[in-house]
Parts: C-alpha cells; structure tokens; sequence
C-alpha cells in the first residue's frame, strides 16, 4: 500500500460546546453529493439499531449493497440471517468488516465495545509490509478509517483511549488515533425518518464528518450536540419513538372502545401524529398553540385533555424521559478487569 501519513488536524469537538453553539441540521431530502458513492460502510454487529441504518441507506438508493459490510456472531443467528436477506456482505468475522470498510459503525452493546476496541488494535499492530493481515490477502482498504459509536453511554474519550493504532509499512512505523463520532440514532431510519444526534471526538476533521453526515441524513434529520446532552436528547429521539408509539396504541385502544376498528383508528392515529408533527416543524407552531387551537371553551377535546392531566399523562411521559436519560449514563462497557472476572 502507498505510504499514509495520519491526519494531526483537529476539529473542534463538540464535547464542550455551548448550548448556543452552531449545529449541523441534515434531513434525507438533502441527498448524497457523491463523497459515500464509493465508500464502504461496515457494521460490528447486526442488530435491531444495525439493521434500521441498512434498510435506510439502500432505501435511500444513495448505497449499494456491495459497499455495505456487517459481522454477526453466528452463521445460524436470527440478525444474521435478516441482514444477509437485505443483499449485504454479512461475516461472522469482525476483522472481514475491519479491512474493507471506510467506515467502521460499532452497533454492539455498551459491555461489548471494549473487546471491539481490542480487536480492532490488534488487526492494525499485524499489518505489515510482508505480511497484511493475520488471514486475509491485502491490507485494510482504509488506513484511518472513520469509527462511528452508537452504544449508549460509552463516552468518546473512553473509546478514543481505544483507537491509538499503529502499522508498519516499508519499515516505517506509523502511530495515530483514528476519529472517532459518537451518536444515537433511532429505529426509524428504517424509513429514513430517523433522528440522530452525534458529537464529533477531539481527533475528527471536517473530512471526516462529511461522510457521517452524508451517511445519517439519509436515515433522516441528523444534529450536531454537545456531549453532556446526547444521553436526553436520545432519550426524546431514541426511546421516544417508543413512548409515541405507546401513544399511538392507547390512543388506538381508545377508538375501540368506542367502536373503531383496530387497523381503522391505528391509521386515523399515526397520521394524525405526523400532521402534529408538520405543523411543529413547518409552522413553527408551539404544542401548547396547538392544543388551543383545537380546543373550544366547555368543548369536547379540553375535556378529554382534562382527563389526560388528571390521570397523570404529562408527569408519567416527564419521568420517563428522566428514568431513560440516568439509564443511560449508568451504561458502561466493561473494565479490562471486569472482563477477566467473567
């Protein structure tokens, strides 16, 4: 391989951002300007969060299939078998991902990512001028490639202090950190509508961020944040997609109670959900405008509002947006010592 020099460029991080800060804001109707067209995208784990960006990025049109790479634990896994049905190059051989991506997504659990890391490392110290890689045929098709996390509650500084890497080409040794981007997206990129919020680490350029826009807002709306606010905001576009659906089927319930059919009153419910949304969005309209712009004095939706407050809505949907958010900050990979007491 030709003779790479690692970048010692440093972008800004967003770690220590002011809440007043610029933000990046990208939404899948932006398109791909060209910089993903060739990369290669891969996938440490294929999981329900892994899956949701596939399906995004080939329902987008803007990735082929061939450039997509993921590694599954076992050849007979239910993920394994869901992603390979996708077209994608699946392997249960974390390494196969490794050397033929531009980009790295750690989709694994927060317990897991420290042994990714470690693998990680070590594929990169056997590179060498004779000798690539420990059971492949050529070196890794990106020497720096872009490590993108989306485990909750592992911090960028804890993986960075895990992609220190070294090579040795032509006798010449290299030492570098890779960049690193950590973010939370939601499920429903599947559908490109996902929301995904991310921090760049101290060791991203503006190159590098480039293909993590590009890749994200094609799975839907993609934001720039400071660190200290991703486990909340993951909480509001992560687990929300949860609670809203919980919404949507007590809502649903409640239709059937009063004569709708299930499939009918999920429908009026969902779409009803989106046009709220719209007007939040492209009206720039508070919530509370439009609760009273629906709500006439001594009229039927203030009464059943009435019964929402009095049955604890508004405090049960605040609490649980606290439980999610302290969740996830007690969310941590495993110590090199815990490891060993396993």
């Amino acid at each position: 391989p030709p003779h790479v020099v690692m970048s010692t460029s440093k972008r800004k991080s967003s770690n220590n951002s002011s809440p007043t800060s610029k933000k990046r804001k990208m939404t899948s109707t932006t398109g791909s300007s060209g910089v993903i067209s060739n990369m290669n995208i891969g996938f440490i784990g294929a999981g329900n969060m892994a899956r949701a960006l596939v399906e995004g990025m080939l329902v987008s049109g803007e990735v082929n299939k061939k450039n997509i790479y993921a590694s599954c634990t076992s050849l007979s896994s239910l993920n394994y078998k869901k992603m390979e049905a996708l077209g994608v190059n699946v392997t249960i051989n974390n390494k196969h991902v490794i050397t033929n991506s531009d980009t790295i997504i750690l989709a694994v659990k927060p317990y897991q990512i420290l042994d990714i890391l470690d693998e990680l490392q070590e594929t990169y110290k056997e590179l060498t001028a004779t000798n690539p890689l420990t059971g492949v045929s050529k070196p890794p098709k990106n020497l720096r490639p872009l490590i993108i996390s989306v485990a909750n509650g592992v911090l960028i500084k804890e993986i960075e202090q895990k992609t220190q890497i070294s090579w040795n080409i032509g006798g010449s040794s290299m030492v570098g950190h890779l960049p690193v981007i950590r973010c939370i997206p939601s499920v429903a990129s599947a559908v490109c509508a996902g929301v995904t919020v991310y921090t760049c680490g101290k060791y991203c350029n503006e190159t590098d961020v480039k293909p993590f826009q590009e890749i994200f807002s094609l799975c839907g709306h993609c934001e720039e944040v400071p660190e200290k606010s991703i486990s909340a905001l993951a909480s509001l576009g992560g687990s929300g997609v949860a609670f809203m659906a919980l919404i949507v089927e007590a809502m649903t319930d409640g239709g059937v109670l009063v004569g709708i059919s299930k499939p009918l009153g999920e429908k009026i419910v969902a779409h009803t959900m989106i046009s709220t949304a719209k007007l939040i969005i492209e009206r720039n309209w508070q919530p509370s405008e439009i609760k009273y712009a629906v709500s006439s004095p001594a009229g039927t939706t203030i009464r059943g509002i009435q019964v929402m407050e009095d049955r604890g809505v508004r405090g049960a949907i605040i609490g649980a947006i606290q439980v999610t958010t302290e969740r996830a900050e007690h969310l941590k990979p495993k110590s090199d010592s815990q490891t060993k007491e396993d």
